[in-house]
């Protein structure tokens, strides 16, 4: 139990919601629903954008979150748009989706200096009490890997690399790779020797304005 109690814990994240009202009035006229005003409700004005801890599933195939959520950024029951999707729990039980509402995630990198922004579908469900981010959402974030659960490929350096390193590891400096199938002459390093690049060719005639 406590294992499971841990494991959920590591998976929760902070993010930060709010309905993307432009898009909930598109889809709406699509969907050639009665107009509905979307800048009022209970709970406030559609759009605030509300912080929240949320459970990051790679298992979930779509967002979603409790009623009480759903009032905090502003909309009512009725604000949603109607959705005929069913959604299951982990014991197979049938769960009551109340709508959705297309929202805007944002969520801060791990060393905190920066934030990455999602758009995606929120479902409201009458028995939750917190807020599930899809693995299509987190690939969307950058918590995980479009190809996650599977392993990453190796990385493929440069033939000359001083430094080996991506934007998100730290970079350090390591002996050079010497490139392979590579049989010319190599500096003390292992890299390619650096020769003195050849003359420019001539021109086949003078570079004055008549030759244009």
């Amino acid at each position: 139990v406590n294992s499971v109690a841990s494991s959920k814990k590591l998976n929760r994240m902070r993010v930060s919601m709010k309905v993307d009202t432009k898009n909930l009035l598109a889809l709406r006229e699509m969907l050639n629903n009665a107009e509905v005003n979307v800048t009022k409700s209970e709970g406030g004005k559609a759009g605030t954008e509300v912080t929240t801890m949320a459970v990051g599933d790679t298992g979930a195939t779509v967002c979603c979150t409790a009623p009480d959520m759903m009032q905090k950024m502003g909309l009512r029951v009725k604000d949603l748009l109607p959705t005929s999707l069913t959604l299951f729990a982990a014991n197979n039980k049938s769960l009551t989706v109340l709508g959705a509402m297309p929202i805007i995630i944002t969520a801060q990198t791990v060393n905190g200096l920066s934030q990455v922004t999602a758009r995606d579908m929120m479902y409201v469900v009458e028995e939750l009490t917190m807020t599930f981010v899809s693995r299509d959402a987190l690939v969307d974030l950058g918590s995980i890997n479009s190809f996650f659960p599977c392993a990453p490929a190796p990385m493929s350096y440069g033939s000359v690399a001083g430094i080996r390193g991506t934007s998100t590891d730290t970079v350090r400096e390591e002996p050079c790779i010497r490139p392979r199938k590579y049989a010319g002459p190599v500096a003390e390093c292992g890299c390619p020797l650096r020769v003195e690049a050849p003359p420019p060719p001539a021109l086949p005639f003078p570079a004055v304005e008549e030759n244009k």
